[in-house]
């Protein structure tokens, strides 16, 4: 298993994601970055310096650590998972799916 994040974009025009980059260890406790624009999406994502990883824990931390700062409606990361349990296998666009939201609750207004 070589974990790995997708990151998208979402075409609110088409109801769609579009991966715009993979980020996945290599193995060698480094990882790779997979774009057509890496410099942009190495920013963006404030990769900087590729750390050495001290185990496979260290190195899902620092993935998740990523997808979890990359949360919005328009540039979402999935968290870490392998190639087969990926939404993008096969593809580089899925369909954006409804997602029920439940209200919150009304804030309880202490009277004194």
């Amino acid at each position: 298993m070589i974990p790995h994040i997708d990151v998208a974009e979402t075409d609110f025009q088409h109801g769609s994601l579009n991966r715009v980059a993979r980020v996945s260890l290599n193995g060698s406790g480094r990882y790779d970055l997979v774009t057509a624009d890496a410099a942009r999406w190495s920013r963006v994502l404030e990769l900087g310096e590729p750390p050495e990883f001290k185990d496979e824990a260290d190195a899902l931390y620092f993935l998740g650590a990523i997808a979890a700062r990359v949360r919005g409606d328009y540039l979402h990361s999935f968290d870490p998972h392998d190639d087969a349990h990926c939404p993008f296998s096969g593809s580089e666009s899925i369909p954006m799916t409804a997602v029920s939201q439940t209200p919150a609750p009304a804030p309880q207004i202490a009277t004194a």
